[in-house]
């Protein structure tokens, strides 16, 4: 069988934005007077989100702001980019421009262009306090990130396809183009005699998705994946996850965390391997959670109880005093360099702003903790593993502050010494509707 494709066909245009309308109050409820951000490339799908965004906020007085990441990976990347700055604007909706200037990686391009537009996008979100971002994945895009997903082996929580909505360190993003097919957005531009910019990598098959794509597209059949069930089994799941944590886990300020582990192995499997992955996701800055059977192995060599430490997903895991303490593993934590007087964030964990100050860097205190170890921590009983991973302020290879412990080389560095710094994590730790302390 093929997949059900569920999406609202539809000719008119005002129909079409009814349903948009509906879908975004499923989102809902939004705070008075909303700030929506949407992440624009000035493809068909993300012009088509912006205007029913548009038409949709006159009705609940929200503003609305275009953001589109120039990635500098075409020559003409920029001028594309000021070209729907200027669309964008003579629309009535204010544009920024966030440039990807990082060195671009040899292999791995898609993947690492889309954390660095996620990246972008979510700082300017932190830095400006929006809570919302809307991303114009359509129907189309779910059906083929479900079939990549069972072609690489994907378990059930993979296999529920997008979220309609997914909790980030800095607020949410949003997806209320998800019923709709991709020709339907395109339709709806044609009526409005709305242009858009095509993207030359949507027709590149040397990309994954790209030839899932054309193979839906061939009328591929296969197996009627349910994905609607599989997204409210997940939904009830993660809901088991949070309340679970809420009673048996710490989470740190300082980017670590412990867990009741008598009775994480109390749990079915199912439900304490998922656990494990969305703490060690939060605490090791990542995007996404480690692969289930990643998760069930670590979970196993807790059932068998002869535990001396392991790793996963860039964290480090040590049983102490009856608990599972999880820290990020710091060799693996980068060293940046950052300019002053700005917002910052640092290893996708921890976020601040800089004093006015240069040739300063941020980096792990790593080897760099004998240095201090003799000093009075203002968090006595932090674990050394934790202490490692917490950032330090570099320039060059003198350590100048570790704001944590309270530590400056002197006096000219209060400053940093006092520098407030909140752990801020890429994801966060459930997506409960109750806070977890």
């Amino acid at each position: 069988m093929s997949l059900k494709p569920g999406v609202l066909q539809t000719k008119v245009s005002s129909s079409l934005q009814f349903e948009f309308n509906r879908k975004m109050a499923s989102l809902g409820p939004f705070e008075n007077y909303p700030h929506i951000a949407v992440a624009l490339s000035g493809g068909a799908d993300s012009t088509a989100m912006l205007y029913l965004l548009k038409d949709w906020s006159k009705a609940y007085g929200a503003k609305i702001t275009a953001l589109v990441v120039d990635h500098k990976l075409r020559s003409n990347s920029t001028s594309e980019a000021l070209l729907v700055q200027k669309r964008s604007q003579d629309l009535g909706i204010r544009c920024y421009i966030l440039t990807w200037n990082d060195s671009k990686p040899s292999g791995g391009l898609q993947a690492a262009a889309r954390e660095a537009r996620y990246k972008l996008l979510g700082n300017w979100c932190l830095s400006h306090g929006v809570l919302h971002l809307a991303v114009a994945h359509n129907n189309d895009d779910q059906n083929e990130t479900v079939l990549m997903r069972l072609k690489h082996g994907s378990g059930e929580f993979g296999l529920a396809g997008i979220a309609a909505q997914r909790q980030m360190g800095w607020g949410r993003l949003i997806r209320p183009c998800l019923i709709f097919s991709r020709s339907s957005l395109r339709e709806y531009l044609r009526k409005m005699g709305v242009a858009w910019i095509e993207d030359p990598s949507n027709l590149d098959t040397k990309f994954e998705r790209v030839r899932v794509r054309n193979e839906l597209n061939g009328g591929l059949e296969h197996v009627d994946l349910e994905a609607p069930f599989l997204a409210a089994t997940r939904m009830e799941i993660d809901y088991k996850t949070a309340e679970f944590l809420a009673g048996a886990a710490m989470i740190s300020n300082a980017g670590y965390a412990r867990i009741d582990l008598a009775a994480l192995l109390k749990l079915p499997a199912c439900l304490g391997q998922r656990i494990l992955g969305h703490l060690c996701a939060t605490i090791g800055g990542a995007s996404y959670l480690p692969r289930q059977a990643k998760s069930l192995t670590l979970l196993n060599y807790l059932h068998a109880g002869k535990f001396h430490g392991r790793t996963l997903h860039g964290c480090h895991l040590i049983e102490k005093n009856g608990e599972l303490v999880i820290f990020r593993e710091w060799r693996r934590c980068r060293t940046q360099k950052i300019s002053g007087n700005s917002f910052s964030t640092w290893d996708n964990r921890f976020s601040f702003r800089l004093p006015p100050m240069t040739g300063v860097s941020v980096g792990p205190l790593g080897d760099f903790y004998p240095v201090i170890k003799s000093k009075k921590f203002r968090d006595i009983s932090m674990p050394r593993l934790a202490i490692m991973a917490l950032p330090g302020f570099f320039r060059g290879k003198t350590l100048l502050a570790v704001p944590h412990l309270g530590f400056g080389r002197s006096t000219e560095y209060d400053s940093l010494r006092q520098l407030g710094i909140n752990f801020r994590p890429l994801r966060p730790v459930t997506c409960a509707p109750f806070s977890i302390a």
